[in-house]
């Protein structure tokens, strides 16, 4: 029989499940509706009334009836946009072109700002960036000995009561659990209103998380690492195609004539060519095979090396996204990555939780930028 924690654990997942079900279907209602169609297909359709010939009748709803259900019981609100989070040292109120390649990794997914669509990847690489614990404070008193100032009242005491429950909780926040979860658990433990009161308006910690908007006209239109080339928005695969790097369909042709050379030759490099076209359009556009494509040196009218990014947003395309290294193992189903290119896209919505006042992309905001821009 489980105990108590791991009751508590289990509800915490749920929670969050639902929280991330719910960012979804406000986020991306289209792509949640689609999701769930998935589930839906094993699932007997509930009876509900249903408009048919100006009357209502009772009978299960249509897969395509209970998608436009889901759809449109979400409030668009006017806004167009990709939830996604970024873990920071520093503090900013607009993202820099002038700061990118300045951070954590070797930008192995191109040069731009990278973000993430599950905020406890973004919190993991503010942790690693910023990890400072004197900087973790609640009340102006740190951390620890805020701490050690709960256990040893309760130590003192005959009947220390809730204390070391509290003392538990913000081993919690010691241990970089987010806020909310920490909260959960307060609640769940019988301590949340100490906890909402004392705790949570007044903790610090190192670092910054931002919440940020990405207009889903440009998530879109990112090249994705994990799908190979046919799978592509038509604007990705005009670009790749308008760069010179891959065909869109393989050329079978050229593939044969690989093959007599390669029967022929019997050499590496003949093997090596064969199997490239056999491959373009096939392998996920982040193989390294197809990665191989990317990293060479492409030149712009004027003959000037370009870098990747620089070439595909050249042509048109916003971004990269790819799936985060929780879902890598996941047939590519799982929340992802993006590297923007244009910092002037990305719109911070929230810092540490508190709003800053800017509202989501709405399409005709994007639109006319992409306007002003040109494009």
């Amino acid at each position: 029989m489980p105990n108590i924690y791991e009751i508590l654990a289990s509800l915490d997942a749920a929670r969050r499940t639902a929280k991330r079900n719910i960012g979804d279907m406000v986020n991306d209602p289209r792509g949640y509706a689609d999701k769930m169609l998935g589930h839906m297909q094993n699932q007997n359709a509930g009876v509900t009334p249903v408009a048919a010939g100006g009357q209502l009748t009772n009978r299960p709803l249509t897969l395509a009836e209970r998608a436009d259900q889901a759809i449109n019981s979400v409030d668009f609100g006017g806004g167009l946009g990709k939830i996604a989070y970024h873990g920071s040292p520093h503090k900013f109120d607009r993202f820099n072109a002038a700061k990118m390649g300045t951070g954590e990794g070797a930008q192995a997914y191109g040069k731009g700002m990278y973000l993430a669509e599950a905020p406890e990847v973004a919190d993991q690489y503010r942790i690693n960036l910023s990890y400072d614990p004197a900087k973790m404070k609640i009340g102006g008193k740190q951390i620890n000995d805020y701490y050690n100032s709960l256990v040893r009242r309760a130590d003192r005491m005959s009947d220390p009561g809730d204390i070391y429950t509290k003392a538990g909780i913000v081993e919690r926040l010691m241990a970089n659990e987010p806020k909310d979860s920490v909260g959960f658990w307060a609640d769940s433990m019988g301590v949340g209103d100490w906890f909402k009161k004392e705790v949570e308006p007044s903790f610090e910690s190192f670092g910054h998380l931002y919440k940020t908007d990405i207009p889903d006209q440009a998530v879109e239109k990112m090249l994705d690492w994990d799908k190979p080339l046919h799978q592509q928005h038509p604007d990705v695969q005009a670009a790749v195609k308008g760069l010179g790097l891959a065909p869109v369909e393989v050329d079978q042709a050229a593939v044969e004539a690989a093959k007599a050379r390669f029967n022929q030759t019997k050499a590496r490099d003949d093997l090596e060519e064969m199997h490239r076209l056999m491959n373009y359009g096939r392998q996920p556009m982040g193989s390294e095979l197809v990665r191989g494509s990317f990293l060479k040196g492409l030149t712009d009218a004027n003959g000037v090396v370009m870098s990747p990014e620089q070439a595909l947003a050249s042509k048109g395309v916003p971004g990269i996204r790819y799936l985060d290294s929780g879902s890598r193992d996941s047939a590519g189903v799982g929340t992802s990555n993006f590297v923007a290119f244009d910092p002037d896209i990305i719109r911070i919505l929230e810092r540490n939780g508190e709003a800053t006042g800017a509202a989501p992309w709405t399409a005709e905001e994007y639109a006319a930028y992409l306007r002003s821009k040109g494009r």
